[in-house]
């Protein structure tokens, strides 16, 4: 609130008075009232300052609170985008398995994959060397290998249980079994563990 001192000056030649004040004036209004409205007329301008005030406080302080939730809702968006980035990845992953478990199908329906290089592997990583052990395969499958020569101790056995493209190899140390779902189904954890 700012406090006007005003000293008045008669001035011989006019009969005006001069006033003067404390600060530059900021305007200035002739006014036909005594000194009690003027004093109401300056309560009322001290008011109008107040509430100008207050609304430029509620102003800057609704504006400081939309500030803060847009910022909330950003980051909002921005985990939601995260998180359907994985959700898509893991959709891809998902659907990729599943075309290549369709493929996989008809191929081994059409009897086009090299079961010979999926019975040396397998028997390769059964660790057994040279010794005895018995390879299960789908009666499809040991015709295909027909003519075909393994290690000396090792015997090849239709077996109607095993599903086409399936090795199953028999050691006395135990079975390692190499199966195309399995294989696939291993591919899709790797794939979604690579996402992570």
């Amino acid at each position: 609130m700012t406090t006007l001192e005003i000293a008045t000056i008669p001035r011989r030649d006019t009969g005006a008075t001069r006033i003067r004040t404390a600060r530059a004036p900021r305007g200035a209004r002739l006014v036909d009232t005594g000194f009690d409205a003027l004093s109401q007329s300056l309560d009322q301008e001290r008011i109008r300052t107040a509430l100008a005030a207050e609304r430029r406080a509620a102003y800057e302080e609704a504006t400081r609170t939309a500030a803060r939730a847009l910022e909330a809702a950003a980051e909002a968006l921005d985990e939601a985008r995260q998180r359907a980035a994985v959700a898509l990845s893991s959709d891809a992953v998902s659907l990729a398995v599943e075309i290549a478990s369709q493929i996989l199908k008809v191929e081994i329906a059409a009897s086009n994959y090299d079961l010979e290089q999926i019975v040396r592997s397998t028997l390769a990583a059964s660790g057994i060397k040279r010794g005895c052990c018995v390879v299960h395969v789908n009666p499809e499958d040991a015709a295909m290998l027909d003519g075909v020569v393994f290690r000396e101790q090792t015997t090849l056995e239709p077996d109607a249980d095993v599903e086409r493209g399936t090795v199953q190899v028999e050691t006395p140390r135990g079975v390692l079994v190499r199966e195309p779902a399995a294989a696939l189904e291993e591919i899709r954890e790797q794939l979604l563990e690579d996402l992570v």
